[in-house]
């Protein structure tokens, strides 16, 4: 970062930062990025090791909209197994700063500690596969769209006391779908969507796109698909998955940067561009499996494996799997070992791997959880302050906000513009309805356990029109009727 414009001069070791709760200590520095960067503080009341995340003051949008999205989270069930805890938001010296509980190290991390690259087993890639699955199960309830999952945003919670168990960081970059304008570059490149290469309209299947090639990152200890240009990671993709469908390719605002269409057939093919670097080492899918697998219950598993990885690398993302029916996946639930395997080394080190991680053997087999929609902005407000155990971070996020600027609106619906408009005719329909997040209110659980349905807002405007169209007319025979008397 520049020296001139980094708020690393402001945020020096030792340095006192003092918020309107607490004050911190920095210690150490963590990393940096595009926002600004990321710092291990002590806080003084009670010596706690916290992570505290400085946005350069050109980017406290940044830290506004990341803080919106935790007040959303943290009216989530269970929001602190799966997401970061947000404790503290204040200004220092006109930089935002996020207060964050202290995690361990990310997956990139884990696989490359002794400088080559060290693969993990598939038992382990199961566990981290399910938390992650129940993680986008519960951005999907809330129509939020993370962008930018990759090793380096998973974190592992305590990998001594916890092995595997993680969470998700950095919603930075995260937005609604209602936010997302079709054309939008999101995501890194060895981690993108075919439908965001393409320039078509997204959704939260991008996150189950970048999750697979998570997946293959730790089952092979490098990326699948080439991080140099999008050009070769669209090449990679096509070499691996095939052609993207016509009804994605007619529509696309991107098409012709990757394909062009073949004059006398009328077919679609990828450009030919000289670039330096080889294109990816395998045809398909199946090339990725380890070779030389004695086990035949390490073999099924494999199987199993690659089977989840094809639902979640489709490139048609009507297609893809959801994060729901994907928790069912035999790979996650581990229905295709043997009932007789159970004396198995490899099934008990499956089933060990789950209980050192601490995740509960019935999770395994979760089904999708119905939480809040709409990021229950309807609840009230004492139910938000007992649910976000840190209401001080609504009043800070307020302190810093421009002057003038809409904050974004806490239920929306996704817009046309993002409407899936590339649809096989070919496609099951009914399988692409089981796989479709629901639209309309879905259960928020309260701290007493009991259920409530919450209307999307959107609804309500449309029944508050109605009622005045209606209102308006009435009023309007009445004042005919009374013509007609005199």
């Amino acid at each position: 970062m520049d020296s001139t414009q980094s708020p690393c001069k402001y945020f020096q070791i030792n340095c006192i930062l003092p918020s309107k709760s607490d004050r911190y200590q920095i210690k150490d520095y963590l990393g940096t990025g595009c926002s600004g960067i990321v710092t291990q503080c002590i806080k003084l009341s009670t010596q706690e090791k916290v992570a505290v995340k400085v946005f350069e003051e050109e980017n406290d949008d940044m830290a506004e909209k990341e803080v919106e999205i935790h007040e959303i989270l943290q009216r989530l069930e269970q929001n602190e197994k799966y997401f970061p805890r947000l404790t503290d938001c204040f200004e220092h010296k006109k930089n935002v700063c996020l207060v964050f509980e202290l995690l361990d190290k990310d997956l990139a991390a884990l696989v490359e500690c002794c400088g080559e690259p060290e693969p993990l087993s598939l038992p382990q890639i199961r566990v981290i596969a399910q938390q992650m699955l129940v993680t986008l199960n519960m951005l999907q309830s809330t129509q939020i769209m993370h962008t930018d999952i990759k090793p380096d945003n998973i974190m592992l919670v305590n990998h001594d006391l916890q092995p595997f168990r993680v969470k998700l960081i950095d919603f930075g970059l995260a937005m609604k779908i209602s936010k997302f304008f079709r054309g939008t570059k999101i995501q890194p490149i060895s981690y993108r969507a075919p439908e965001v290469f393409l320039g078509l309209p997204a959704n939260q299947a991008v996150d189950m796109w970048s999750l697979g090639c998570v997946l293959v990152y730790l089952y092979l200890g490098q990326d699948l698909f080439s991080f140099f240009s999008e050009y070769k990671a669209m090449r990679d993709i096509v070499q691996i998955q095939g052609m993207p469908e016509d009804c994605m390719l007619n529509i696309g605002l991107y098409t012709h940067d990757y394909f062009k269409k073949n004059v006398p057939e009328g077919t679609w093919i990828l450009k030919k561009r000289p670039s330096k670097g080889q294109s990816v080492n395998y045809k398909n899918l199946d090339d990725i499996a380890r070779k030389n697998i004695t086990d035949p219950i390490e073999y099924e598993d494999t199987q199993a494996f690659l089977s989840l990885l094809k639902c979640m690398l489709q490139i048609n993302p009507e297609k893809r799997i959801t994060p729901s029916v994907a928790l069912e996946h035999t790979f996650i639930t581990m229905e295709h070992f043997p009932s007789d395997a159970n004396d198995s080394e490899y099934v008990q080190s499956s089933h060990l791997t789950i209980k050192l991680c601490q995740l509960e053997q019935s999770s395994v087999k979760e089904k999708e959880e119905t939480i809040t929609k709409s990021d229950a902005v309807n609840t009230s407000s004492d139910d938000r302050n007992t649910k976000c155990n840190t209401p001080d971070i609504v009043n800070a996020g307020s302190n810093y906000r421009k002057r003038g600027s809409n904050t974004p609106d806490k239920v929306s619906s996704s817009g046309d513009d993002n409407k899936t408009e590339y649809i096989s005719t070919d496609r099951d329909d009914s399988k692409a309805e089981h796989n479709r997040p629901t639209s309309e209110a879905i259960r928020t659980s309260s701290d007493d356990r009991k259920t409530e349905y919450v209307e999307v807002k959107t609804r309500k405007k449309w029944l508050l029109r109605i009622r005045r169209f209606f209102s308006g007319l009435f009023k309007t025979l009445c004042c005919v009727n009374a013509d007609v008397v005199e």
